[in-house]
C-alpha cells in the first residue's frame, strides 16, 4: 500500500510539471497581457464606455495582440481583464461611487427600484421615468437629484423613440460626441 501511495505521488509531480510548462505564462504572454492592460487603462481615462463597446475597440484596434492571446484566452477574459482594471481605479478612487457618467458625477451606483438595485448607468428610460415619479413621492424631497434626473429624462427622449432600450450610459456617451 505504501509503494501505491509514493507511485501516485511521483505521477502526480510528473502531472504538474508538464502542467506548468504548458502553461501559458510565458514571458512573451505575460509581456502582452500588461500591454493590454495599459491599453485598457489608456482607453478607460480617454472616455467612458461600457465593457462590451471597450472590448470591441480593442478587438478592432489591437487585433494582432489580441491575436497573440488568443490560443490561451477569449473574449470573456479581455471583458474579466477590463471590469478588473475598473475595480482597481475605483479602488484607487474611492471618492467616486461609480465609473463617471458626464453630468452625473454625483448619482449614486446602483439605486433601488421596486425592490431592486440596478446601477444607475444601466437604466432605460421606463427605469429613470419610474424612478424620477418615486424621487417625487418621497417625503423628503432632495431637489438637486430631482433636477437633474428631469433633466436626464429629458435628453433621453430624444433618443428613446429610435431606440427604446437606450441606457443612461449609451446617452451620455452619444451626447458626449
Amino acid at each position: 500500500m505504501r509503494n501505491l501511495k509514493d507511485d501516485n505521488r511521483k505521477r502526480l509531480g510528473i502531472v504538474r510539471n508538464k502542467r506548468s510548462s504548458d502553461a501559458p505564462e510565458t514571458a512573451t504572454f505575460k509581456r502582452d497581457i500588461q500591454l493590454l492592460e495599459k491599453v485598457v487603462i489608456k482607453k478607460l481615462e480617454e472616455s467612458p464606455v461600457s465593457a462590451g463597446n471597450l472590448a470591441a475597440t480593442l478587438f478592432d484596434d489591437h487585433f494582432l495582440l489580441i491575436e497573440r492571446l488568443t490560443p490561451y484566452w477569449q473574449h470573456a477574459e479581455v471583458l474579466s481583464t477590463i471590469r478588473r482594471i475598473r475595480r482597481e481605479l475605483g479602488r484607487q478612487n474611492p471618492a467616486t461611487e461609480q465609473y463617471p457618467l458626464p453630468g452625473f458625477e454625483g448619482m449614486p451606483e446602483r439605486i433601488r427600484l421596486n425592490g431592486r438595485q440596478p446601477r444607475f448607468a444601466a437604466l432605460t428610460y421606463m427605469q429613470a421615468v419610474e424612478y424620477l415619479r418615486t424621487l417625487e413621492t418621497q417625503t423628503k424631497i432632495d431637489a438637486q437629484l430631482v433636477a437633474k434626473m428631469r433633466g436626464l429624462v429629458a435628453l433621453m427622449e430624444k433618443y428613446v423613440r429610435q431606440e427604446p432600450e437606450i441606457t443612461v450610459r449609451e446617452v451620455c456617451e452619444r451626447e458626449r460626441e
